[in-house]
């Protein structure tokens, strides 16, 4: 099949901007190789030579492929032109007809090519585009789990908060006797079983003396019967407790930090609502460690698309075409920012545009520094 691809461009226009190397990368990207040799240009407006340097569209296209072509017949009113402009006309159709001839000629020249190539070439580009919705799906979630954690994390600080404000408030001073054997000037018997002194400031001297039999002399002791005694104070009857020595037992009151019900139930709930936080956390980071999988997945996909892509089109550039659509979405940024001030517009749906661009600059960048790696 015999066929050619002729981009016609506006020769006299100057700047070749981004809009144009958007346009002219998305054309390379969609031409089979056995296509390009077919590649021509013809540039209106301009009898000679363009204002606008070719090579800079990077469309690699041969010098002798390249025509300009000025046609005043559908830019001029006939019926109002003089003779003299009238045979300027003349001229100009003449000098386009050996032009449109010579172009034919070159038209003709072409080898044919497989059309068949550009349904193969739209299919794994319409893959590729696939995938990278994938990837701009997947950024969106990413971003989701990047403010719930946030989120968590603030409810994380503001929870450990309020516990530490609760716990100033969850303890009450109060007072508790305490017995206890301390040291005494005098000697005494008490029983440490009772704990308490069976009698004081004792006339015997000996330290540490133990057992029934040595408190005869007592008058807390008494006899129940022949064998037993008893002690009238504490009412033992088994005196192997009673010591008597230089202590004896006192009381001593001491502050004791009480817990207040009623907070303490608050210190619980916060404390449980911690716990839930973490869990959602943990939670959180595997789902974010299964979109990191899931990407590089996807990444993975993408190599090998873009490898069979440049086997058929060597000139596709994914990366390039993302690129120029950042510098664009980047100038219509400023245009809509250079904007706001003026009174007559809207400023509520030029805000939109603006918030609604910044995500999607985001994401391609996102999308551009992951795939930079593959093309």
């Amino acid at each position: 099949r015999q066929m050619c691809i002729r981009d016609r461009l506006n020769g006299s226009d100057s700047r070749v901007n981004e809009r144009m190397i958007y346009i002219t990368s998305k054309l390379k990207g969609l031409l089979p190789d056995s296509v390009l040799p077919n590649l021509c240009i013809m540039l209106s407006n301009v009898p000679l030579l363009p204002n606008l340097d070719i090579a800079e569209l990077k469309l690699d296209v041969d010098p002798q492929k390249v025509f300009s072509i000025d046609n005043l017949l559908f830019s001029t009113n006939l019926k109002k032109l003089t003779d003299f402009k009238m045979v300027i006309v003349e001229s100009n159709f003449r000098e386009n007809k050996n032009m449109l001839e010579e172009i034919f000629r070159l038209l003709q020249a072409f080898r044919p090519v497989d059309c068949r190539l550009f349904a193969v070439v739209s299919s794994e580009r319409e893959k590729i585009k696939d995938k990278i919705k994938e990837i701009f799906e997947a950024q969106k979630t990413a971003q989701k789990y990047q403010d719930l954690t946030s989120q968590a994390i603030r409810d994380e600080m503001y929870c450990n908060q309020r516990i530490g404000d609760h716990k100033k408030n969850l303890h009450t001073t109060g007072k508790v006797q305490i017995k206890k054997l301390g040291d005494s000037a005098t000697f005494n018997l008490f029983c440490l079983k009772h704990e308490i002194n069976c009698m004081e400031n004792c006339s015997q001297t000996k330290v540490d003396v133990r057992g029934s039999y040595l408190f005869r002399d007592y008058s807390v002791i008494e006899k129940i019967n022949k064998d037993d005694v008893r002690c009238k104070t504490c009412g033992c009857t088994n005196l192997d407790d009673h010591i008597q020595d230089k202590q004896k037992y006192v009381i001593e009151e001491h502050d004791v930090l009480t817990d207040d019900p009623r907070i303490k139930s608050m210190v619980a709930q916060e404390e449980a609502n911690l716990a839930q936080i973490k869990r959602n956390m943990q939670a959180i980071n595997q789902d974010k460690d299964a979109l990191d999988a899931q990407c590089r997945r996807i990444l993975g996909e993408l190599s090998v698309l873009f490898k069979q892509m440049k086997g058929i089109c060597r000139k596709f550039n994914f990366y390039e075409e993302l690129r120029s659509a950042v510098s664009m979405i980047d100038m219509r940024l400023i245009n809509l920012n250079s904007s706001l001030g003026d009174e007559n517009k809207n400023v509520a749906a030029i805000e939109k545009e603006i918030s609604d661009l910044d995500k999607l600059m985001s994401a391609y960048q996102t999308i551009l520094n992951g795939i930079k790696s593959i093309v």
